[in-house]
């Protein structure tokens, strides 16, 4: 079914079966390193920013469950900076706009292959913490199936993403831009988690994809800096960049963090208390119907 929730099951249930497709996606990708490696790591931080959703109601579990599948992130966390080097490099020479800067950023790309090859990344302790997290969901708790559940989780995370961007205006600096992406992570996938809920006037999703687009993309520049001394000539091209991804970041932000966050929490539970009315008056709908059918009789 994807990493979403539906009307056709529980709250609960729909956590859990979540936790054990992203857990069974993440092994199966981080079983073939060679090309696995990006997507077992998003599967790791879509059930990380669930595990924040139900946290204030599992309490020390989520975050026992949390930190295990942190440390399985970490672990594999430089094979992606490798290969991230690189893909920041061509988006770069994608947008060049000299014919020097083409060919110093092409120069760049030759020696990074030299400096920094792809990673031989060892996915054995990710595996084990990832199957020790698959063998406990089944002891999980179960959540009641209410909006209760996950509605201080909702508004903590976008609380966290508030003061982040609020660190941002203050510092603008890469450390706070780090840490704004990560909640901004953070809030996109409980939102598509619980995309079901949004309307179609309401594209919360795709905005927020863009924003964490542009806030990635500005880590990956200074991933790069970090990576390999850069010539003038480039240095230039990645500060011209940086004020664009973030000048988009910024703007896309706080349009999408301008609520305040129980003003925001509270529109959520109304749409998510319309969007599983939708599935009672379905479970409703053909006795209702039937009823109706013995009343013209009648």
């Amino acid at each position: 079914m994807g990493f979403r929730l539906t009307t056709q099951e529980a709250l609960g249930a729909g956590i859990s079966r979540v936790t054990g497709e992203e857990l069974a996606a993440a092994i199966v990708s981080l079983r073939d390193p060679a090309s696995g490696i990006h997507a077992g790591r998003k599967s790791i931080k879509k059930l990380r920013a669930m595990m924040r959703l139900v946290e204030p109601r599992l309490g020390r579990l989520a975050r026992y469950e949390n930190s295990a599948l942190g440390e399985a992130g970490r672990s594999i966390s430089g094979a992606r900076d490798g290969q991230a080097v690189i893909e920041i490099v061509d988006v770069l020479l994608g947008q060049a706009i000299s014919k020097t800067a083409a060919r110093s950023l092409a120069a760049l790309r030759k020696r990074l292959l030299v400096i920094r090859p792809p990673e031989v990344c060892v996915t054995a302790p990710a595996l084990q913490l990832l199957a020790e997290v698959a063998a406990r969901v089944s002891e999980w708790p179960s959540l009641p199936d209410s909006f209760a559940s996950i509605g201080e989780g909702l508004r903590e995370t976008y609380r966290q993403g508030r003061k982040a961007l609020a660190a941002v205006a203050a510092q603008p600096c890469n450390d706070t831009f780090h840490t704004l992406r990560k909640r901004v992570k953070d809030h996109w996938y409980q939102v598509r988690l619980l995309q079901g809920a949004w309307t179609a006037a309401e594209p919360r999703e795709k905005e927020l994809r863009e924003l964490q687009e542009c806030l990635g993309l500005e880590h990956d520049l200074t991933v790069l800096e970090e990576t390999a001394p850069l010539t003038p000539t480039v240095q230039a091209v990645v500060a011209s960049a940086r004020r664009e991804y973030r000048s988009q970041a910024v703007a896309l932000a706080a349009v999408l963090y301008g609520e305040k966050p129980k003003v925001h929490t509270a529109r959520v539970q109304e749409l998510w208390q319309a969007w599983r009315r939708t599935r009672d008056l379905a479970r409703k709908g053909p006795a209702s119907a039937h009823v109706r059918r013995r009343r013209q009789v009648a």
